[in-house]
């Protein structure tokens, strides 16, 4: 994910990387998200997606 998801941004945009996401953190489990939540990338964007992503998936 480090290195793949600034490119999905970058040739997705914000919506689809979103959806990208979330779908990606069905596939995980608990030990594969609680990594993800130590996971910063220096970008709010991408930042933001991630804990997006990541609330949806405790949520639901």
């Amino acid at each position: 994910m480090r290195c793949n998801l600034p490119l999905y941004l970058a040739r997705e945009g914000r919506a689809g990387t979103l959806r990208r996401c979330r779908w990606g953190m069905t596939r995980l489990g608990p030990r594969g998200r609680a990594l993800l939540r130590d996971l910063r990338y220096g970008v709010p964007t991408l930042d933001g997606l991630l804990a997006e992503a990541l609330c949806s998936a405790a949520s639901g």
